[in-house]
């Protein structure tokens, strides 16, 4: 996997006019303004970013613009009030679908971290599996971007899922209240219920992105048929007809159904979607229909 396979030109153009919000209907959700109101000098001084109608004329890099013709405004560190943690299902259970699962999550993860350094805000990312393993420490400014996408590219499935271990650490961290958690992941894990409670325990936004690929819960071939599960090596030998996969479809629907509603009641935001959603549409419409980016 490269970086240019994470994300496009045209897609990047997208997202260079979005930034991070938070979900509404999270608990936990940050209620107040995005940006802090109250500038100025007694501030720390950060970073730049690019002029945007609206933005204080009087925090515009003039020396700047006399060197690029071009308007950059200063950014301080109280503006800075998003932090951005990116967990990423690595299970060989992801290697599943045509675009697999793993490409569209981490081309996802790429598009969410890409807004938030992009806009100065922090990104820290981690693969999930069995364990959490720490990809990248936490990251700011737009500079970061290229490191930020290599590691990301850089990343492989491998073995079984069990959520519920590989997020307990997050949760003891008094220090995450006002973050955002996202959770990428298929939850092919027996133990799905107890890794949603962990993830409820972060303090700050919990968000799920639970990611299927049409295979998952779609049968199209019919007759005897050799399934083999993804991470443990299970083969099991299945007569499948129409009938035999209309009650597939509908029990998967039926555990989607019953994720959402454990979500709810956690105060976790859930979106739900296979592979064959677009994902421009995902980012630019969904997401912010749901109040994660705007």
């Amino acid at each position: 996997m490269t970086m240019r396979s994470l994300l496009s030109s045209d897609l990047m153009r997208v997202l260079d006019r979005l930034s991070l919000g938070a979900p509404e209907d999270a608990s936990g959700a940050h209620k107040g303004e995005y940006r802090s109101q109250s500038r100025g000098t007694s501030l720390e001084f950060s970073d730049y970013r690019e002029y945007e109608p609206g933005d204080d004329y009087r925090y515009i890099d003039w020396n700047i613009y006399s060197r690029l013709d071009r308007l950059f405004v200063k950014v301080f560190t109280e503006e800075r009030n998003r932090r951005l943690l990116l967990l990423v299902d690595c299970s060989d259970s992801m290697r599943i679908g045509d675009p697999p699962k793993e490409l569209y999550a981490r081309q996802l993860a790429a598009a969410l971290g890409y807004v938030a350094l992009r806009r100065g805000d922090e990104v820290r990312q981690a693969e999930v599996s069995t364990r959490l393993e720490w990809c990248t420490p936490w990251w700011r400014g737009r500079h970061r971007l290229p490191a930020f996408l290599r590691r990301l590219a850089q990343g492989e499935t491998r073995g079984p899922t069990n959520l519920a271990s590989a997020l307990y650490s997050l949760g003891g961290d008094p220090s995450s209240r006002g973050r955002i958690a996202v959770l990428i992941s298929d939850l092919f894990d027996r133990n799905w219920d107890a890794a949603l409670s962990t993830l409820a325990r972060w303090r700050g936004t919990s968000v799920l992105v639970h990611l299927l690929a049409p295979v998952d819960w779609l049968f199209h071939e019919r007759g005897e048929l050799e399934l083999r599960d993804a991470e443990s090596g299970e083969r099991l030998v299945v007569s499948v007809d129409d009938e035999a996969a209309r009650l597939y479809a509908e029990a998967a629907r039926d555990w989607m159904r019953e994720v959402r509603d454990r979500c709810h009641r956690l105060g976790i935001a859930c979106y739900q979607l296979d592979t064959s959603y677009p994902l421009r549409q995902l980012l630019v419409t969904t997401f912010r229909e749901g109040g994660l980016l705007h």
